[in-house]
């Protein structure tokens, strides 16, 4: 169950991409804004399959993640070179990379964060112990205080 799990949302999208790849025109007729925006979409979409990948491998191969998710690119750009109405092209491939290389930066940005920020927890973590330890008494002014407890006690009654 697991393994469905972590690896069926990157499956899925990839069948999602397949999909739409398939569709013989996806032009909305807005021109160059249409363009851009499927441009963008595709950049994003690829760097999301990357990011599924990165998840379904437990975050430990971002280069096997690329991997899967740019050779996916060039084999989405040939399966549309055999589709009526579309045609693969370098640049998308190279739109998808960028994608990915886009989300691969962002992802590195917030695992930088968050290890600066558990750093600094610790740091902070480690101050309040030391502060905590100079407050208590050294283990040889422990005794002496213990001792001078006990021989002040009242007679018969010992702690």
């Amino acid at each position: 169950m697991r393994l469905i799990g972590r690896f069926l949302p990157p499956l899925a999208l990839m069948g999602l991409i397949y999909f739409l790849s398939a569709q013989p025109d996806l032009k909305s007729g807005l021109g160059l804004a249409d363009l851009i925006l499927r441009k963008v979409i595709h950049a994003g979409e690829f760097g999301l399959l990357w990011l599924l990948w990165l998840r379904a491998l437990r975050w430990r191969a971002p280069v096997g993640a690329a991997a899967i998710a740019i050779g996916y690119a060039i084999a989405d750009e040939l399966h549309q070179s055999y589709v009526a109405g579309r045609i693969g092209s370098p640049l998308d491939v190279a739109i998808d990379a960028a994608g990915v290389a886009l989300a691969w930066w962002l992802w590195r940005r917030r695992q930088a964060s968050r290890s600066s920020a558990s750093a600094s927890e610790r740091a902070a973590s480690r101050s309040r112990y030391a502060r905590i330890q100079r407050t208590r008494p050294s283990s040889a002014k422990a005794k002496t205080h213990a001792a001078s407890v006990r021989s002040s006690a009242p007679p018969g009654e010992e702690t």
